[in-house]
């Protein structure tokens, strides 16, 4: 019950209670207001009859009334705790690694700068022509918890205003413009940027969607996973990598990625996780870019 509906009942009952005991007052005054005091018991017992007769049906009403909320909220306190003692047990808990990453930008050997790779490791050596068919970007998730998830979907989504601000430009090597958004037939928000460049072979149109979602199967307990980031959001991230080196004064960070979880336990029970990813550049390599990764759930 929420709190707003307690207050209602609560007023409801208040305002009862006093109608109650004024009403009976306000008639036994209105009809026998010119008759002296009595000195009589017999005329004062028949007084208490008078008023207990009234206040004792709505006393009996409101006690039925309290009696039916008290055994309303004891009845959900009693299904949560059941709920907690059976689910808890076997509830999975996600998590996000945080540390670094890695990105090489492979347009120097010639090649378009969205097949940048990623790696949790510095690289040793230059990246190959190759290297982003195999090294795309993923978070590290990991099922600390004591069961197994099923039916598991993640979500990522992104502040599409944010990015707009970010990866917008005009330099003699390249130029981006961004659409106001928009919405496709599944009803999601995208918006589309235009990029023309002479020196980095990186031109044409990209959409980018507010989020999208796709599903990684059952996570047992104990188990980490590769929850790949859409393609899409990289792609900004790799325009974003490269607008900040060429944009003159400092550039604010990308955009917080938001990813939720959304999952069953054994029980079929289901559950949900969300958490506020941030993906931080630290500082540049002749071979590579690091940044760091931080989640806060939420």
């Amino acid at each position: 019950m929420s709190t707003l509906t307690k207050w209602i009942i609560g007023i409801a009952a208040g305002l009862i209670t006093l109608l109650a005991i004024a009403a009976p007052i306000y008639y036994y005054v209105h009809d026998f207001h010119d008759l002296p005091r009595s000195s009589d018991p017999a005329d004062w017992g028949t007084f208490g009859d008078y008023f207990g007769g009234i206040l004792n049906p709505v006393i009996s009403l409101l006690t039925l009334i309290i009696t039916i909320i008290i055994a309303v909220n004891i009845s959900k306190i009693e299904q949560r705790n059941h709920d907690e003692t059976v689910h808890s047990p076997v509830k999975p808990l996600f998590t996000i690694d945080t540390g670094e990453f890695f990105s090489s930008n492979i347009s120097r050997n010639g090649l378009t700068v969205e097949r940048d790779f990623y790696d949790y490791d510095p690289p040793q050596q230059p990246a190959g022509p190759h290297d982003y068919l195999s090294k795309g970007f993923y978070l590290k998730v990991f099922n600390k918890g004591l069961g197994i998830a099923t039916d598991v979907n993640v979500t990522f989504q992104l502040d599409l205003e944010a990015l707009k601000s970010l990866v917008i430009i005009n330099v003699p090597q390249i130029k981006v413009t961004a659409s106001d958004l928009r919405t496709d037939e599944d009803g999601r928000k995208f918006i589309v940027l235009d990029i023309q460049s002479t020196h980095f072979n990186y031109h044409g149109f990209s959409k980018i969607w507010a989020w999208e979602r796709y599903g990684l199967g059952p996570v047992d307990k104990a188990e980490e996973i590769e929850a790949t980031v859409p393609g899409q959001i990289m792609s900004a991230f790799q325009l974003y990598n490269l607008v900040r080196k060429l944009r003159p004064g400092p550039v604010d960070d990308y955009p917080a990625i938001f990813v939720t979880f959304n999952f069953k336990n054994i029980h079929g029970k289901q559950l949900s996780t969300k958490f506020r990813v941030g993906l931080f550049h630290v500082h540049d390599h002749p071979q590579y870019s690091m940044f760091r990764i931080l989640q806060q759930q939420i």
